[in-house]
């Protein structure tokens, strides 16, 4: 049988020991790096992203070329980018509706205020017409009443001048 010593042994197990070792604190150092810029990468994305929502809640909905190339992106970050692009699109569009529906309702009241203002001078036009004839018939209900005393005196002269041919008559 071969006898080999024990500490030739255990010379090659600490040996095999050791580069094991530090083969694996080298490989967690190669992915602890790897790790980092990958966490950068995905950080700088979502803070980008970030930005992007910041500006849409303040209403700034200006084109913004960064979301395009997140929008590339296959991941959780490209989908929230998605959803995002298709949000400010939207809010775009609502908001190009709205300055249109508001340029409609200022011209409906300027409109509505023009025959408004018309039909005021209209019922201006109308009292003024009914003053006048009111004026008018007030006039004419004083002559009336006038030639009618007139006609009053003449009746009653008329009758005066009956009655003394009467009396002519009776002493004739």
């Amino acid at each position: 049988s071969i006898n080999v010593p024990e500490k030739e042994v255990l010379k090659e197990q600490k040996q095999l020991t050791m580069i094991s070792i530090g083969t694996i604190i080298l490989c967690m150092i190669i992915c602890s790096i790897i790790a980092l810029f990958i966490g950068k990468f995905m950080a700088r994305n979502i803070t980008k992203l970030s930005e992007i929502v910041d500006k849409t809640s303040k209403l700034d909905l200006t084109r913004d070329k960064s979301i395009r190339n997140l929008l590339e992106y296959k991941d959780e970050v490209g989908y929230m980018a998605n959803a995002v692009y298709n949000m400010r699109h939207i809010l775009r569009d609502m908001i190009e509706d709205l300055r249109h529906d508001s340029l409609n309702t200022s011209q409906y009241a300027t409109n509505l205020s023009a025959i408004i203002t018309e039909t005021s001078e209209s019922i201006n036009e109308i009292s003024s017409t009914m003053s006048e004839l009111s004026g008018g018939a007030s006039k004419q209900a004083d002559v009336a009443q006038n030639g009618l005393e007139k006609l009053m005196i003449l009746a009653n002269e008329i009758e005066n001048v009956s009655n003394s041919s009467n009396l002519v008559k009776n002493y004739v």
